[in-house]
């Protein structure tokens, strides 16, 4: 027994110091971390701002080393031409860091598997920014808990107090937001999950009264950053229901709103989907139905892509928002660079023969569903000088399309209209509902536009090889966009 005791001890200062000289490795390895997740954030958000007429970056401005922790200070700086009056708001934020390979704060939850270090972010409570989202003296807005393990992973759970933001145009409330985070330091893989219960928004311009409410919304992301610079991987989001009234009253109400999407990239081009959906959804109290959109899209040149999402940005968004501002349409002014940049673009585009499809958009109501599915196949035009309906004609190489409207979808419809103007007596009701669904019906047959399948109405044209197929009339396109002239009393 009197031996196993020095050795016990023995084991104890050994163990003891190797934690201490690791606490002290990780020390000096944790400021050039920080400082390069600073000019890696600061370039994604001058990337993704890139056109705005907003800016923001991230300053570490001290860093303190210990033997154990450390503390870092930072500035972060905001600024937009309709946020805190248009001048630039700073945000301090400090971190306290504890060095591994046992952090405390790990340690004293029972999780011991030994992590680089575990660091706690919060923006410093008080300042403008507090004042603005009307905060509670003392209250740090947004805080972070990350773990930064030994192989490059970062683990974080993050959490934002609830706030009430006014400005000239309206009041924004939101009730706080929770969520995790996983993936690489580089972040080149990550994943996200975030919560809000509630966010409202209340207009208080009185000749346009709206508010707008999201509750218990959930978002999720997911993937990793591939060769084409690109996330590729999952996106979702949830709201349990959303509801936009106007002067007090309810205006649309969805439930069970949906939206997901998918990125791939696949031999050098990319693909994937978006979907969206809701459960049911109510004008005014009256039920409409459910519904549903999904577009799916292929063949997408990577780097042409890339340059027309980096065209939209840099500057069509930018003359976007100005016209916003502005009160008037959006007329697109191009440089010569710009117009032949955008066109090389785009003929790089056609040159991989992109494939879109709607598949369906589709709404269901108490009687009936009705369809619209849509498939498109480009191709890069011999020669892309030529007149705008020429080059697009040589574009598009084929078209599908096939429109089915229920009866009852169009019945439901009409007497959904007829109580949103106030009547009320449901025989009268049923029959105006009957009578709107033959109508329709019986026009578009007539017209040529549509033929009678069932209890649906089905349009269908298709177009390749320069050759229309319209509800199985084979015409050209010339005689098509003639026919439809006619059938809707244009010359």
């Amino acid at each position: 027994m009197s031996k196993i005791l020095p050795t016990a001890i023995g084991a104890v200062i050994v163990a003891g110091a190797a934690i201490t000289g690791m606490a002290w490795y990780t020390g000096t390895q944790v400021e050039p971390l920080l400082r390069q997740q600073v000019s890696e954030t600061n370039q994604q958000i001058q990337a993704s701002l890139a056109g705005q007429p907003v800016s923001a970056k991230v300053e570490l401005t001290r860093f303190e080393r210990h033997l154990f922790s450390s503390t870092a200070h930072f500035v972060n700086t905001i600024q937009a031409p309709d946020f805190n009056g248009g001048q630039p708001l700073q945000i301090e934020a400090t971190a306290q860091i504890e060095h591994g390979p046992l952090p405390w704060s790990r340690v004293r939850v029972f999780k011991w598997l030994p992590v680089m270090a575990a660091m706690d972010y919060q923006l410093v409570p008080g300042g403008e920014f507090s004042q603005l989202l009307s905060l509670p003296e003392g209250q740090a807005p947004i805080t972070v808990y990350s773990v930064f393990g030994y192989g490059r992973t970062l683990d974080t759970e993050f959490h934002a107090v609830p706030f009430r933001w006014q400005s000239g145009q309206g009041v924004l409330s939101f009730t706080g937001l929770e969520g995790t985070g996983k993936g690489t330091i580089d972040g080149k893989k990550n994943e996200v999950d975030a919560r809000i219960a509630s966010f409202t928004y209340t207009s208080t311009d009185p000749d346009a009264p709206v508010n707008i409410e999201l509750k218990n919304v959930k978002l999720h992301t997911g993937g990793i950053k591939g060769e084409s610079g690109f996330y590729l991987g999952n996106t979702s989001m949830e709201t349990e229901r959303m509801s936009v009234g106007s002067g007090g009253e309810s205006v649309l109400e969805v439930t069970a709103l949906a939206a997901n999407g998918s990125l791939e990239e696949l031999e050098g081009k990319l693909k994937g989907f978006v979907d969206y959906r809701f459960g049911s959804a109510t004008a005014a109290g009256e039920a409409v139905g459910s519904g549903q959109m999904r577009w799916v899209f292929d063949k997408l040149d990577i780097q042409a892509s890339r340059d027309l999402a980096r065209f939209y940005q840099e500057v069509v968004a930018p003359q976007a928002a100005e016209a916003t501002q502005e009160h008037r349409p959006l007329h697109l002014q191009l440089t010569a660079e710009q117009q032949a940049a955008w066109q090389a673009s785009l003929q790089r585009l056609l040159q991989g023969k992109p494939h879109v499809e709607l598949q369906p958009l589709g709404l269901k109501t108490a009687s009936g569903e009705s369809h619209l599915s849509l498939a498109l196949d480009f191709t890069a035009p011999a020669n892309p000088n030529a007149p705008a309906p020429e080059v697009f004609q040589n574009s598009l190489s084929l078209l599908d399309a096939r429109l089915s409207l229920a009866k009852g979808t169009l019945r439901d419809l009409a007497m959904l209209k007829g109580r949103l103007e106030g009547q009320t007596d449901a025989a009268i009701l049923a029959q105006n509902g009957d009578a709107a669904a033959t109508m329709v019906a019986t026009l578009a047959t007539l017209q040529g536009l549509a033929k009678a399948e069932g209890d649906a109405v089905v349009s269908t044209l298709r177009y390749e090889n320069g050759s229309v197929d319209f509800n199985g009339q084979k015409m050209t396109p010339q005689e098509f966009a003639g026919f439809l002239m006619a059938a809707f009393g244009q010359r």
